[in-house]
């Protein structure tokens, strides 16, 4: 099925992005990492070549539209990487009304759209693709996160069921949708499921994985992870662990001055 696609994305902006990991990150760091991961998902969506919109939220209104030059500028992404895609600004007091308006305007379009986040770089242009073939039968395609939560969402009509009075941000959001879904009866199928780069287990996780996916090394966020100070301390002492290694780096890494 033709699909278009939506990356929904704050504007990297220091204090407002990445905020569950500030404190193990610094601002600017936060900042930079969401920039990486914004220029790897806009870059596969770029090689995929289906229709594609940037939904965007962050820029004080003005009451004039936001050129691609400028909101490139303001995302710290190359010159012309956005050239493909559509301008979308989000609009809605919660997340779940964003994700609505911006599949509302989406579907006036296409026959289906997969909404995206903009934090999982290591996605890969096969997930889309059969997110696009599973649509053919089903109303609803989600991408489970390990938190909780769904890093991908495909659908061919909009659904106000699946976003009003959601708990976003908690561990509940895939299962009040699974179950919003079933309750009416609405086809629902599922792909793989992966981690976003949300938390600081999350960046762990991804360097650990790189070791094995020699993929993940070309992509512009896990070098930019690699470079950090302490990544490069859990890395020298080759042990990646999720429970022991966040405080270990806390203490070896003097990241509380960065």
């Amino acid at each position: 099925m033709k699909c278009a696609l939506i990356v929904m994305s704050k504007i990297p902006i220091g204090g407002f992005t990445k905020t569950r990991l500030m404190g193990k990150l610094s601002k600017e760091e936060c900042v930079a990492l969401h920039s990486a991961c914004l220029y790897d998902i806009c870059s596969l969506l770029t090689e995929l070549g289906w229709p594609a919109y940037f939904s965007y939220t962050g820029v004080s209104s003005t009451g004039k539209n936001v050129s691609k030059e400028t909101l490139g500028k303001y995302c710290n992404l190359p010159q012309g990487l956005l050239k493909s895609f559509e301008l979308l600004e989000q609009k809605g007091n919660d997340l779940g009304e964003r994700i609505l308006y911006s599949l509302d305007q989406v579907l006036k379009h296409y026959p289906a759209a997969i909404i995206l986040g903009s934090d999982l770089p290591q996605l890969e242009v096969k997930t889309l693709q059969k997110a696009a073939q599973l649509l053919d039968e089903n109303d609803i395609v989600l991408g489970p996160c390990n938190d909780g939560g769904y890093y991908l969402l495909g659908v061919k009509h909009p659904y106000p069921i699946l976003f009003n009075n959601m708990p976003w941000g908690s561990k509940q959001v895939l299962r009040l949708t699974s179950e919003r879904a079933k309750k009416h009866k609405l086809k629902l199928s599922f792909l793989d499921r992966d981690r976003d780069l949300d938390r600081w287990e999350d960046l762990l996780y991804f360097m650990a994985q790189g070791v094995i996916d020699k993929r993940l090394s070309s992509l512009h966020s896990y070098r930019y992870i690699s470079s950090m100070r302490v990544i490069e301390e859990a890395l020298k002492r080759g042990n990646l662990n999720e429970n022991s290694d966040k405080t270990n780096l806390r203490q070896s890494s003097g990241w509380g001055s960065s």
